[in-house]
């Protein structure tokens, strides 16, 4: 077993002294490490976390008493993030303090007379890159989370690009747009959306590669994949990923013509994986789903509040 083991080392390590040997790749992962550098450098130099603090000292009462040093107060650039200071890092800095306790995180006693912590799905107690706060301050695992993002995009959109059989560096650029869109960088600070979002293209590349290979190792890739999107934290973007592997899966069905009975079995198997894995967050959180607010409030109703207006069904392309 030490030899076998040692073999396997040996031939990952050139694979990965062959992947960084070529120009190419270290082009694409130079330019995208010089993005990071720049988004970041007030984290990486300065050790100025990630997360927007002007608005609890600008915003919020008690702090809002202080002036902090300004005539007006704490100037807030943008005060659209402020579930982020208000609700998602207390929940994730909560459920965390509870597992080093030895305590599950089951329940929030915080606010009101208590609320579900782990059903809730945007406290995100199951992204397994949780473990840095087990490792770090609570500040600095919560920055290294918010950074760790852009890799796994950046990561994810290349290899599914160069699934596509684009050049390189199309690839890389398309990797570089994806990553370091509007829409990427607005949600980043989250901690949860764009960690959702960064598993989106790794399942599109494993539903091809499921439909022209039906191995088990992607069907079972691909639930992993899954159950990882559900446990970051923002289940919507989960709804709309299976929905787009469903169509991506039918598209590439269609170019291959293969055996449809077996692809299609494989594809659902694929799927129940996922839910199987990441039951242990679907199941509270749907009963969690069935008991809010929002299914009988009405000032929710009058709003006409829903996960995507019809209206609005154009931004889902």
């Amino acid at each position: 077993m030490p030899i076998l083991q040692e073999n396997r080392h040996s031939i990952f390590l050139q694979k990965v002294i062959k992947f960084f040997g070529k120009r190419k790749n270290i082009l694409a992962f130079s330019v995208f490490i010089v993005f990071v550098f720049i988004v970041f450098r007030k984290f990486i130099f300065q050790g100025q976390i990630p997360i927007p603090g002007d608005i609890l000292l600008g915003l919020y009462y008690p702090w809002l008493d202080s002036k902090w040093g300004f005539i007006a107060g704490v100037p807030v650039k943008n005060n659209l993030p402020s579930d982020i200071v208000s609700i998602i890092y207390p929940w994730r800095i909560l459920s965390m303090t509870l597992l080093r306790q030895g305590i599950l995180p089951l329940w929030d006693e915080t606010i009101l007379l208590g609320v579900p912590l782990l059903a809730n799905f945007q406290s995100a107690v199951l992204n397994p890159l949780n473990i840095l706060f087990f490792v770090f301050s609570n500040e600095y695992a919560w920055g290294i989370q918010v950074v760790l993002q852009l890799f796994i995009l950046f990561g994810g959109t290349y290899i599914f690009l160069k699934d596509l059989k684009l050049d390189k560096y199309a690839s890389i650029f398309g990797a570089l747009l994806f990553t370091f869109s509007g829409y990427s960088l607005v949600w980043l600070g989250y901690n949860s959306i764009v960690y959702t979002v960064s598993y989106f293209p790794i399942l599109l590349f494993l539903t091809k590669k499921i439909i022209c290979e039906t191995k088990p190792k992607w069907i079972f890739s691909y639930g992993m994949v899954l159950a990882l999107q559900i446990f970051s934290g923002y289940p919507l973007i989960s709804i709309y990923s299976v929905s787009f592997s469903a169509i991506y899966f039918i598209f590439c069905y269609f170019q291959k013509r293969l055996n449809f009975k077996i692809a299609i079995i494989s594809f659902a198997l694929a799927l129940a994986t996922g839910f199987g894995l990441s039951a242990v967050q679907l199941l509270p959180g749907y009963e969690l789903n069935r008991f809010s607010i929002r299914n009988f409030d009405t000032t929710a109703q009058a709003g006409d509040i829903k996960y995507l207006p019809f209206t609005h069904i154009i931004s889902f392309f």
